[in-house]
């Protein structure tokens, strides 16, 4: 049976803006997009224990909407906050793994 990382596809981090709170609307990063898939379909976001359905949409940019701004809510997530996502593609369905990037303080 094959691991989970053989189904990787992209990894990247994203620090969420206003738009991206207030919007049902996330734009992915035009680096990963060669390693998606080319037409629109439902994917899978799992967060902190939380999974939530949202459409993959293809137009002028690639982006995840129609869920998107109800994961944003329900996680409390706010401006500035940075993000994780590790994408797979596992049995034709993409699957978002979101992890809150942790901050890092200097101590002297």
């Amino acid at each position: 049976m094959p691991k989970v990382q053989d189904y990787t596809i992209a990894f990247f981090e994203k620090k969420l803006t206003k738009s991206y709170i207030e919007n049902d609307n996330f734009i992915l990063p035009t680096n990963i997009l060669d390693n998606l898939q080319k037409y629109d379909k439902e994917v899978v976001v799992i967060f902190d224990n939380g999974t939530f359905f949202m459409k993959y949409k293809i137009g002028g940019k690639v982006r995840l909407n129609r869920g998107w701004k109800d994961f944003v809510d329900a996680k409390g997530l706010k401006e500035g906050n940075e993000l994780l996502f590790q994408v797979y593609d596992v049995e034709d369905r993409l699957t978002f793994i979101v992890h809150m990037k942790e901050e890092i303080i200097d101590i002297d």
